[in-house]
């Protein structure tokens, strides 16, 4: 017998239809029960029971209910105390859900601050470099907060700032002061330099003399040339005042060298080197010195009453150029406004540094300033025109280390040339070198030289600056006299 199939759109017998009805209506009810539960939490909530005194064992409930939080609440019909309980339960978790994510989000927040106080600028000792344009240091604003009282001491005292902080610019009134020698660095070969009788020489000026001043030993082992190494000192002062090493590892080099800052321990301290340099090796000394080499010289210049913040200092040679910022407003506060330029690079045979001293003094020292003082310093490691390290005897001969040095002051921006006001912002934030390389057109970029050109200040005058340095290495007596003329 056949069987007779039922086609798939078929409608639902009557009685199909009424229990699907009735299971979508319960279905609908308790979706509105739930609904008007969570409507009427705040009431549910003043239905909790009360205990009374002496029933303490049934708080137990409430203790570990927050444990089965995730069980849906079941209504039941005559049992309201029970619902009530379960939805205090279901609250408390809620809460203490809400509580620790609060919690969570406050130790991430303090995290976050502690980590942007520590990369901040404000604790870090070393000047900042900065080779992007950003719009703070256009405006001289610090991008971190600032801390309004960081002149009170531990005792809650307003200490008085240093005067490099307080003062002002006079860029009218900018005096330079003589060019001078702020380190000098000389290899030599003395004809007389006997081994057993300089022992006995080394031996004789480590005893201080009748002024205080005596050679200290040094560990030859730690210097790569020289095997022997002595520090000039004075008793009661750890500063030394010169470096001397003889005896080289290898014959090619000099058998000795000596270092020194000639405008930091004045002439009363060359006098010393000098005798030192006497006792060793003779009285002819100096005219072996002449065929020496200079090694290293740093020529310098002080400028008062101005900030370096005031000037562009540039090369007119293609050499990579800096500029570092950071700096303090009159009430302490961290302004990013420019306190060091460089050019070149340290390692290379020229360097230039132009930088605040008295903010450097201020640091390293400890030692305040009557005013303000900008320090133009160039790192020469003197050489021929072949590469050769100059000869002592041609010092006169060496060529002029501030010569291909630019500084100016920066254009007023009442310029009606727009892009040239520009271009100076540009150069305040990155350097002038930077920011000249930025123009693609050969003239615009002469004519903007030209216009840097105009605002050079009267004190800077590079010859005169470089006579000066000589003179004072000529009065220091270290030299014979007849290399200083000219030829």
């Amino acid at each position: 017998m056949k069987t007779k199939l039922k086609p798939a759109n078929r409608p639902l017998p009557k009685r199909a239809k009424i229990e699907r009805s009735r299971s979508v209506k319960n279905q609908v009810g308790v979706e509105g029960s739930a609904i008007e539960r969570k409507r009427n939490k705040q009431s549910i909530r003043k239905i909790t029971p009360a205990f009374k005194n002496g029933t303490g064992a049934s708080r137990k409930p409430f203790l570990s209910a927050h444990g089965n939080a995730k069980k849906s609440i079941e209504r039941k019909r005559g049992s309201r105390g029970d619902e009530s309980v379960e939805a205090v339960a279901q609250e408390n978790a809620t809460d203490i859900n809400k509580t620790r994510r609060q919690e969570i989000y406050t130790l991430r927040r303090a995290r976050s601050v502690i980590f942007e106080r520590l990369l901040s600028n404000k604790h870090v000792d070393d000047t900042a470099y900065s080779s992007r344009v950003d719009i703070n240091t256009v405006n001289n604003g610090s991008s971190h907060p600032v801390n309004d009282k960081n002149n009170v001491n531990e005792n809650y005292e307003i200490e008085s700032l240093p005067p490099h902080l307080i003062l002002t610019s006079q860029i009218e009134s900018a005096v330079p002061s003589l060019g001078f020698c702020d380190k000098l660095s000389c290899t030599f070969t003395p004809k007389s330099h006997g081994g057993g009788r300089l022992e006995d020489r080394l031996s004789m000026l480590s005893e201080p003399n009748a002024r205080g001043y005596y050679l200290k030993r040094l560990g030859g082992s730690c210097d790569r040339i020289y095997r022997q190494s002595f520090q000039l000192l004075k008793m009661g002062d750890d500063r030394p005042i010169a470096l001397l090493q003889i005896n080289p590892r290898r014959t090619e080099h000099h058998f000795s060298r000596f270092e020194l800052n000639p405008s930091d321990i004045g002439l009363g301290g060359v006098y010393e080197v000098k005798r030192v340099l006497k006792a060793l090796f003779g009285e002819r000394f100096k005219d072996d010195l002449r065929d020496g080499n200079i090694t290293r010289l740093d020529a310098a210049v002080d400028v008062f009453k101005i900030r370096p913040d005031d000037l562009m200092v540039f090369s007119t040679s293609a050499r990579q150029s800096g500029l570092f910022q950071r700096s303090f407003d009159k009430s302490g506060r961290e302004t990013f406004v420019t306190e060091t330029h460089t050019v070149g690079s340290q390692s290379s045979d020229y360097f230039v540094r132009c930088y605040d001293k008295a903010a450097q003094l201020w640091r390293v020292k400890a030692e305040e300033t009557d005013g303000l003082i900008t320090r133009v310093e160039v790192k020469l490691h003197p050489r021929t025109d072949n590469g050769v390290t100059l000869r002592v005897g041609d010092l006169r001969n060496a060529r002029n280390p501030f010569s291909a040095l630019v500084v100016t002051y920066y254009p007023t921006s009442e310029h009606s040339h727009y892009v040239f006001n520009l271009f100076v912002v540009a150069a305040r934030s990155v350097g002038a070198e930077r920011a000249l390389k930025i123009i693609s057109d050969k003239r615009v970029r002469s004519k903007f030289w030209n216009l840097l050109q105009d605002s050079v200040p009267n004190w800077w005058c590079p010859e005169k600056h470089w006579d000066e340095v000589l003179e004072s290495l000529k009065v220091t007596g270290l030299f014979p006299r007849d290399i200083f003329h000219r030829k």
